[in-house]
């Protein structure tokens, strides 16, 4: 699995349990458009990262028991940097992205 998808993944999936929007495992499932086997797995991967999940039954939805942040980091090695424009203005150059590559979701 490639890491941009799996953050992309991960950063949806934090995004619904913190606004409590989850739903039951079989809605999260057609949410994130995977299988409800899948969810849970999801669900397992969060937890190894010892996050607070829990699933609320009377709201029935996914939530954290406290406040959680998470940052997500993107790296950009020279040489990808080089075969990758991505959409900056040609006069942007690697070493203000070098500065800047630190994003956090």
């Amino acid at each position: 699995m490639k890491a941009s998808f799996l953050n992309t993944e991960l950063m949806r999936l934090h995004d619904l349990i913190r606004r409590k929007s989850t739903g039951t495992p079989a809605e999260l499932a057609r949410k994130l458009r995977c299988s409800e086997r899948s969810v849970y797995h999801k669900i397992e991967r969060l937890k190894d990262y010892n996050l607070p999940v829990i699933y609320d039954a009377l709201r029935q939805s996914y939530c954290y028991t406290r406040d959680v942040s998470i940052v997500f980091n993107i790296l950009i090695d020279g040489e990808t940097m080089n075969k990758v424009k991505g959409g900056l203005p040609y006069a942007f150059s690697y070493r203000k992205l070098r500065k800047r590559a630190h994003f956090i979701f």
